[in-house]
């Protein structure tokens, strides 16, 4: 929980302060004092909270991982603090696997209806994002390969 509350409380935990904290999607965050705890933290290992006459503050060795999808919404200063990594995208055989798995395990659909949605996303829509395979399985009322082609047909003239 990224709330103002729900990160200071996380940071401020006297008995468990935190060793490592992980974001999700850190080009999401648009609140600035949540923006300005993390460069607090990442500079100067403080978090400071004051609120109804209330002032608490904590040293903090506490390591930052973040992931994010587009970094060009992350501010400078901020990302400045970060080490970078870039990852490929997956190959071929990577999606398919991963894409397999997920629409399994998670979405419940059976494994021959997975590996044909997988290789429609590949081929026909063109794309490794395991979202749009997601996507169909979501959208599909039974399970055939009719139901697949005509949920693709659909995606492909929305691009």
């Amino acid at each position: 929980n990224l709330s103002k509350a729900g990160l200071y409380d996380i940071l401020l935990n006297e008995r468990d302060k935190p060793k490592y904290l992980i974001l999700d999607e850190l080009d999401k965050i648009d609140d600035q004092a949540n923006l300005a705890g993390l460069l607090s933290l990442m500079e100067r290992g403080l978090i400071t909270e004051t609120k109804y006459k209330r002032h608490r503050q904590i040293k903090l060795k506490c390591w930052v991982f973040a992931s994010a999808n587009r970094i060009n919404r992350i501010p400078t200063e901020l990302m400045s603090r970060f080490v970078t990594l870039n990852f490929k995208p997956y190959s071929d055989a990577a999606f398919m696997d991963v894409c397999v798995n997920v629409l399994t395990k998670r979405e419940g659909v059976n494994e021959s209806i997975a590996l044909y949605i997988t290789k429609k996303v590949l081929d026909e829509l063109i794309s490794r994002d395991v979202r749009d395979a997601c996507k169909i399985a979501r959208l599909m009322k039974g399970d055939t390969k009719t139901e697949v082609d005509h949920i693709v047909g659909i995606l492909k003239k929305q691009k």
